[in-house]
């Protein structure tokens, strides 16, 4: 096997992590059996859920939308350069990226102790989401770089009006709690 068919193919399997509908998938196939089948803690399940649902959902909506926006707005067409199948739509920013940035950056501010190493390693996936997109040919380096700074902005301005809101509260159950007077 050649190594660029190999870099390839990683980047194939790689550049899904940006596309809203794996992270649908991906969350349904975690959240539902481990709420069913799982003898983790209930506090683990239900911080997790918490997470999926009311954080990275909202997130990845938030970040798409922005995206496909802003590449209408925009109109740049997709370079496509020895691309194996090239996606219709713009270019600039990518959508992938962007959702991607989106997703780890609120899965690295999220929690109760945010660590510069949890915060770094959630990069990691995004970055080579990122640089799967320029691989496969269907996007610009600066296309993923706008991709990059607008999931940031989308992933940090979500998780600090979240904190803002629940501010004092330990967690998103402990308010809801509080407010519906619920054990």
């Amino acid at each position: 096997m050649e190594i660029s068919s190999f870099v390839h193919g990683f980047a194939a399997g790689v550049t899904v992590m940006g596309d809203p509908r794996f992270w649908f998938i991906l969350e349904l196939l975690l959240l539902v059996p481990l709420m069913i089948f799982s003898k983790a803690r209930k506090k683990t399940i239900m911080d997790m859920a918490e997470f999926i649902l009311l954080k990275a959902i909202p997130v990845m909506i938030l970040a798409f939308g922005s995206a496909i926006a802003l590449q209408y707005l925009i109109k740049i067409p997709r370079p496509c350069q020895g691309a194996f199948v090239c996606p219709s739509g713009f270019s600039f920013p990518s959508a992938h990226a962007t959702v991607a940035f989106a997703v780890f950056i609120a899965f690295g501010l999220s929690g109760k102790k945010i660590s510069k190493k949890k915060f770094v390693l959630s990069l990691v996936p995004a970055v080579l989401v990122a640089w799967s997109r320029i691989e496969l040919g269907v996007h610009e380096p600066i296309d993923v770089v706008g991709g990059a700074v607008l999931g940031t902005l989308v992933g940090i301005a979500y998780i600090a009006l979240w904190q803002n809101i629940f501010v004092g509260h330990t967690t998103t159950r402990s308010r809801l709690r509080t407010k519906y007077k619920t054990r």
